[in-house]
């Protein structure tokens, strides 16, 4: 069985829901513009993958937020 694996955060890339950059010190992170690119090519390429396999019915999600221990807990009970 295949499985895809997409980690949407927040509506910004990079962001919590509250909007501090989740890893500070990049630069980037404080231009607007840069950061409504990156949304917009989620939405037009990573997004259509997450549908297609969801047609398929192997796709599966899990929270990308936490630690590396909780998001990996995650991943194995996803994967089963």
């Amino acid at each position: 069985a295949a499985l895809a694996l997409l980690f949407p955060a927040a509506d910004r890339p990079g962001r919590t829901a509250e909007g501090p950059p989740l890893l500070p010190g990049r630069a980037d992170d404080a231009d607007e513009a840069v950061i409504q690119k990156r949304i917009n090519v989620y939405r037009a390429e990573t997004a259509p993958v997450a549908d297609f396999y969801k047609a398929l019915g192997k796709f599966k999600s899990i929270n990308g937020l936490g630690s590396v221990e909780e998001i990996t807990n995650r991943l194995v009970n996803a994967i089963g």
